[in-house]
């Protein structure tokens, strides 16, 4: 036990006290990446956000998200193709317009 605590302890002060510029610049790509994602979610229809959210953000399974909005489970994956495919095209014009986008 007293090895393991020392090899954690040696690690964490190998650790630079401060991050690299490309540690910060990585960071700061993520923030923008998850910023025009949660702003091109927004923007689509409520049912398709809906199932984005619950299947995606919730990591439930397609029946459980057909069930909760009363739908059926071919609707839901209906809503998830359109709503993916919209989410595409809106990351696609961000990445163009400059903007670091992270896209599947």
């Amino acid at each position: 036990m007293r090895v393991a605590t020392n090899l954690a302890i040696d690690q964490v002060r190998r650790r630079p006290a401060y991050p690299s510029a490309t540690a910060e610049r990585d960071l700061q790509d993520k923030v923008i990446n998850e910023q025009i994602l949660r702003e091109s979610i927004a923007k689509l229809p409520r049912r398709q956000r809906q199932v984005v959210a619950l299947r995606y953000l919730a990591d439930m399974p397609e029946e459980t998200v057909a069930t909760m909005l009363d739908v059926s489970p071919g609707a839901v994956k209906t809503h998830l193709h359109r709503a993916l495919a919209r989410l595409r095209i809106s990351l696609a014009a961000a990445e163009e317009g400059g903007t670091n986008v992270a896209c599947p």
